[in-house]
């Protein structure tokens, strides 16, 4: 399966080419909805719902999949019910079709929701923009005001494909089944807000159409993630990797103490840390596995550089003028691979990062680093910070829902994983010490940064908490 992102306008030209060619749209309509019967049947199996499955449909052919996915859900011995906003004679002719085939397989119609079961969004497709109105807008405000799950067949109806704008009524899905690619606007704007967990099925179209579409970045999958070198048994706490951390201050040592237990808790053999401004009593909160030095000496980090393989510099050091001195030193000085995070980034204003840096900014201090004064879309910023990587070969972890990691000269990378739960105080600290472990074992720039921020998601998405602490996730690495 190709990870790869595109425009809904994208898609739908290639489709188009694939059907100008001799493609058959029935067979597509037919592959994609056994597809997205059996995603609907693994959901509700997963979260033991019960087997009774609304269709709101629509006029078109994302209707049709509705009707078409739920005759292959009656073949699995679910109760299936329809529910077509607009007669049939107005549907396009696949829909039309397969509105008769649901009925004769002994689906049935309705013109209201369940009260059990799960809702199918199947109204529009990836093609609409502009506003909902009259029954669309109506349903849709039903669907959201429901308390059972809803999956949306391509994208949630409402949602702009391209862009991510949304409608003042756009369907909230849990879940997606994206057909043939991800679209970009999932990622866009408010449209991350609206697709609920992500999944891709294929529906049929020749990979040669998908290799020359114009792609807008690419899908992080779990096949995608490096490996980490593996260990011999002469291996020594050296041997697999140093990490220098600059990080912690008088007033946030729990930046330090995050990080530094997240970076061993990564593998990393041994952890050098040293605070600025010193940590006083927060050095009680520091792991004892890790060897801490306050006030340091420029001299004290170039004997520690021996020993190590990696450095980290930012979290929680504050912007004090003494601080801003020793961090420019720090990166000028010590030739390591380097994570530079938090208030380290503020100090890139006047001096360009080392070359082969990763960066990890979330989307305020990114706008900070690229000198945006103005509100500029999603896109755009991407757009300035894939820039900025090219200019100074760096790798930037741009940080938010979703990530995004951008190297020199290639395409983002999202990341459509992790929780909202995972937006909590010290939660960056813990993927910069994951990252600045990852670089120590010899992972490259971006391999370090890619299998850190899936890693640092996963984690996340199995803390089984209602709400979650940044020190929740170090248990999960």
């Amino acid at each position: 399966m190709s990870p790869i992102v595109i425009t809904a306008k994208e898609m739908a030209r290639i489709e188009k080419k694939s059907i100008d060619e001799g493609a058959d749209p029935a067979a597509y309509m037919n592959e994609a909805s056994a597809n997205i019967a059996q995603v609907i049947d693994e959901y509700i199996q997963t979260n033991q719902l019960p087997k009774r499955v609304l269709m709101i449909i629509g006029v078109g052919n994302n209707g049709g999949d509705g009707f078409n996915s739920g005759e292959y859900l009656l073949d699995k011995g679910y109760e299936v019910l329809a529910w077509p906003l607009f007669p049939k004679e107005e549907c396009s002719p696949l829909n039309q079709r397969h509105q008769e085939e649901f009925l004769a397989k002994g689906g049935r119609l309705v013109d209201h929701l369940i009260d059990d079961g799960v809702l199918v969004d199947a109204i529009l497709g990836t093609g609409f923009h502009g506003e909902t109105e009259g029954v669309i807008k109506e349903a849709i405000d039903q669907i959201n005001a429901s308390p059972l799950p809803t999956i949306a067949i391509d994208i949630p109806s409402g949602l702009n494909g391209n862009d991510g704008t949304v409608a003042p009524s756009t369907v909230r899905a849990d879940l997606t089944i994206a057909l043939g690619a991800y679209k970009w606007g999932y990622f866009l704007s408010h449209g991350y807000d609206m697709v609920g967990k992500l999944v891709k099925v294929e529906f049929g179209l020749d990979p040669r159409y998908m290799d020359g579409a114009e792609k807008q970045a690419l899908c992080f999958e779990p096949e995608m993630a490096p490996t980490i070198p593996p260990r011999p048994k002469s291996a020594h706490k050296y041997s697999v990797g140093g990490v220098i951390a600059c990080a912690g201050s008088l007033e946030m040592s729990g930046a330090a103490a995050l990080s530094t237990r997240a970076a061993l808790q990564m593998g990393v053999g041994i952890c050098f840390h040293f605070a600025f401004d010193g940590i006083g009593v927060g050095l009680a909160r520091m792991p004892v596995e890790v060897i801490t030095k306050e006030r340091p000496t420029m001299d004290d980090l170039v004997q520690a550089a021996k020993k190590a393989k990696a450095l980290y510099i930012g979290p929680g050091i504050g912007r004090e003028p003494a601080t801003r001195e020793m961090t420019l030193r720090v990166l000028k000085e010590i030739y390591l691979p380097c994570v530079i995070d938090a208030d380290a980034l503020s100090f890139l204003d006047q001096t360009p990062p080392p070359k082969g840096a990763i960066l990890t900014p979330h989307e305020g201090e990114l706008k900070q680093l690229l000198k945006i004064e103005e509100k500029v879309d999603k896109q755009t910023l991407l757009q300035q910070a894939q820039s900025y990587a090219d200019r100074h070969q760096v790798v930037i972890v741009a940080k938010g829902g979703p990530t995004f990691v951008l190297k020199p000269n290639a395409l983002p990378t999202l990341f459509p994983y992790g929780t909202p739960k995972m937006a909590t105080a010290g939660s960056g600290d813990v993927l910069t010490g994951i990252i600045a472990s990852l670089l120590a074992q010899g992972l490259d720039p971006f391999d370090a940064a890619t299998l850190a921020v899936y890693t640092h998601a996963k984690a996340g998405e199995r803390v089984n908490k209602k709400t979650i602490l940044a020190s929740d996730l170090i248990d999960f690495i």
